[in-house]
């Protein structure tokens, strides 16, 4: 907050594995700007993930990098297009989700950025020609899928003067997730191992527990009936499995798990508040927007 209010330049990567409220912290960030009349750019590597933030757009979308990025590319932004103008008044430029992202994409940036700016005395001296940059992500949602060449952020030449500013938010469920995805859960892993899943651990349990503070009137959906026991090879196993059910209340936060219809923002992830129920039907209204 200092540096953009300052506007002194500084690149920062906001680190933090799943469970560690990246995405709020990057939103908190966000409004609080806006809020001082700030201009914050948020871009991101994927659509699904632009729609987590406010305002949010893909990075090819909004800055115009090529499908095919390489090492002479270069953002496709005229001198005499307002996209010009607005990258100059940026203040802050949020860039989320950046372990899937190519160092070229990063270097095309770096590269047009120097470039608009360059009426700015030293601006071309500087990493993104002297705007505050604050990437996120988490470098164990995705695989490196470019054997053995140097094709990620940290490989780049801005990353030298970055920031890492790391969350910490250590909890029972956030270490059972590391453990899992560092894969020393359940001891040596061979390629096949039998994890446990706690009764704690169930988002059943979790919900009811949230949904018990509302004291409003509720109502339950099943994602089956029952249970055909004919085609059921090993029914002690179902024993395990927490119950395909939801309860809700009016004004409960709920979240979309497939996307419906993305032109009006009803993807993965959207999050929305119950206004109505019915036996078969979920009238719930999204958090931000006019839907």
């Amino acid at each position: 907050m200092e540096v953009v209010e300052r506007q002194n330049d500084g690149v920062f990567f906001l680190y933090g594995y799943g469970g560690t409220s990246r995405t709020s912290m990057l939103n908190t960030l966000a409004a609080s700007l806006y809020d001082k009349h700030i201009i914050v750019l948020p871009i991101t590597s994927s659509g699904i993930a632009s729609l987590l933030l406010p305002g949010g757009r893909t990075t090819y979308s909004r800055l115009k990098i090529p499908i095919l990025t390489l090492e002479s590319s270069i953002c496709n932004i005229d001198k005499k297009d307002d996209l010009d103008d607005l990258l100059r008044l940026t203040n802050l430029i949020l860039r989320d989700e950046v372990p899937m992202a190519n160092k070229f994409c990063f270097e095309a940036i770096d590269k047009s950025l120097k470039d608009i700016m360059s009426e700015i005395p030293q601006a071309y001296k500087k990493q993104f020609g002297g705007k505050v940059v604050v990437f996120g992500g988490d470098f164990r949602q995705i695989l490196p899928v470019v054997p053995r060449e140097s094709s990620s952020l940290q490989k780049t030449r801005a990353f030298k003067v970055v920031q890492v500013l790391l969350i910490k938010r250590i909890c029972l469920f956030s270490e059972w997730i590391l453990y899992i995805g560092d894969g020393t859960l359940s001891g040596p892993n061979d390629g096949y191992v039998d994890i446990s899943i706690l009764d704690k651990f169930l988002m059943s349990n979790f919900t009811n527990s949230i949904e018990a503070i509302v004291e409003r009137e509720e109502n339950e959906y099943f994602s089956s009936d029952s249970i055909d026991i004919s085609i059921a090879t090993d029914f002690d196993a179902f024993e395990h499995l927490p119950n395909h059910s939801i309860k809700l209340k009016i004004d409960s936060t709920i979240m979309l798990m497939r996307n419906l219809d993305p032109s009006e923002g009803l993807c993965y992830g959207t999050r929305l508040t119950v206004t109505r129920f019915t036996n078969h039907v979920i009238e719930a209204k999204i958090i931000s927007g006019k839907i």
